[in-house]
């Protein structure tokens, strides 16, 4: 149930960022039924990897997006966090790993936790 509810509260976030104010909106850019989004706002039902890549597709965002827990990003209110989605949505997909790459190293520092080189190309 945990993840259901990180789902829906990052999907609003994101339906808010791409300014779409409806499920049927959703369904239309996304091809997913309002049912199904109706469903996942309401942490009903269980969402499948291929809905997400569909969900992800419509709205411009890498589909591990909608199980980052919020409180992750604790330090950043809501409102800080969107741009930072949005932005990195829009960055091509080598210019995304690069980003995520610094990402991790800076949490592996901050942290202290370092995964054996052989293993850093399974992180994902």
């Amino acid at each position: 149930m945990k993840y259901r509810k990180i789902l829906a509260a990052n999907l609003r976030s994101l339906l808010k960022l791409n300014d779409i104010s409806s499920q049927k909106q959703l369904a239309d850019v996304t091809g997913v039924s309002q049912t199904q989004i109706g469903n996942i706002l309401h942490c009903k039902k269980a969402a499948s990897i291929d809905l997400l890549n569909r969900l992800s597709n419509g709205l411009n965002c890498e589909p591990w997006l909608f199980l980052v827990p919020v409180n992750l990003f604790e330090e950043l209110r809501q409102d800080d966090f969107l741009p930072l989605v949005h932005c990195y949505s829009k960055l091509p997909p080598h210019d995304q790993n690069a980003v995520w790459d610094i990402t991790y190293e800076l949490f592996e520092a901050t942290n202290g936790v370092y995964l054996p080189q052989a293993d850093i190309s399974e992180r994902f």
